[in-house]
């Protein structure tokens, strides 16, 4: 099968190959933004390939149809959430493969995991994924699967491993599955009550500042939370 027209940027002449994957990415970035404002039901694929400017043919094309190109978003956000995370992951894993989770050690691993995704949230690109993310917890579908089992699970995962050695409590207690859950609920409030934050705090935007005060706050919240004392700095 003969790869849909493409429009190519002028001046360009890429490969076929390199279309198609040019194609495939602008598809999956129009169906983050589209499915995340109108939802699966509400978004036409004729709506998204002339978001992505691309031929209608190039969905069935590349992914076999509406519904795979949904899954495929999904993978999207999972994965572009799983890299802006990696370097906090890694340290998480490299330290539990070492056996037994310290105290000490496992403050600052909150606490990096805390700065890391807070600092994703805060920024502006995160709106259209979160808002996927969100039509997800709202309405889960298959989706909902894919993204929890590549990404939330994972880090929900590490945080109980994490709560559970601050807390002195089992790992297998719902107490601890619970603040561990609080833990993502405070940060993501910052997007999804975004309008809320900056006018209670009477702040045009969410800068540089803003967004210290936002982890040092975390922090702080954190340490309550876990009764754990106060460490030295941020």
């Amino acid at each position: 099968m003969p790869e849909p027209v493409d429009k190519a940027a002028p001046g360009r002449h890429p490969s076929r190959r390199d279309r198609g994957e040019e194609t495939r990415q602008r598809l999956i970035v129009a169906a983050v933004r589209l499915f995340g404002e109108r939802g699966f039901d509400g978004t036409a694929t004729r709506e998204l390939a002339a978001a992505a400017g691309a031929n209608l043919a190039a969905i069935p094309y590349h992914f076999g149809g509406k519904e795979a190109l949904y899954n495929a978003a999904a993978d999207h956000i999972a994965g572009q959430v799983a890299s802006h995370l990696s370097p906090q992951l890694r340290q998480v894993d490299r330290v539990l493969e070492g056996g037994r989770l310290d105290r000490a050690t496992a403050r600052d691993l909150l606490y990096a995991l805390v700065d890391g995704f807070a600092t994703l949230v805060i920024q502006p690109e995160s709106e259209e994924w979160v808002r996927f993310v969100l039509r997800e917890q709202m309405h889960p579908t298959a989706a909902f699967e894919r993204i929890y089992a590549s990404l939330i699970g994972r880090i929900a995962g590490v945080l109980v491993r994490v709560v559970a050695t601050l807390s002195g409590e089992p790992a297998d207690s719902d107490t601890v599955r619970l603040r561990a859950i609080s833990v993502i609920g405070q940060i993501l409030i910052f997007r999804v009550g975004r309008a809320t934050v900056l006018r209670v705090l009477d702040w045009g935007d969410i800068d540089a500042d803003g967004a210290a005060a936002i982890r040092r706050v975390l922090r702080e919240n954190v340490d309550r939370l876990l009764a754990i004392p106060e460490a030295g700095g941020v």
